[in-house]
């Protein structure tokens, strides 16, 4: 498993367990939730996307 997956699960976790226990568990998140989760989650794609990125041409000595 690369650095970068297990970086997007940790990164996800309070998230998910978050939305997870808003469905299954009935739970209200608090407002700081829903003013921080968004950030969290670009974060989340910032890190999952930053891999993708094309390197730039090696230049020649």
């Amino acid at each position: 498993v690369s650095a970068t997956v297990v970086a997007v699960v940790v990164l996800a976790e309070p998230v998910a367990s978050t939305t997870l226990a808003y469905f299954l568990l009935a739970e209200t998140p608090s407002p700081l939730f829903w003013a921080g989760g968004p950030l969290i989650l670009a974060g989340v794609w910032l890190t999952a996307t930053e891999g993708r990125r094309a390197l730039p041409d090696p230049v020649a000595p």
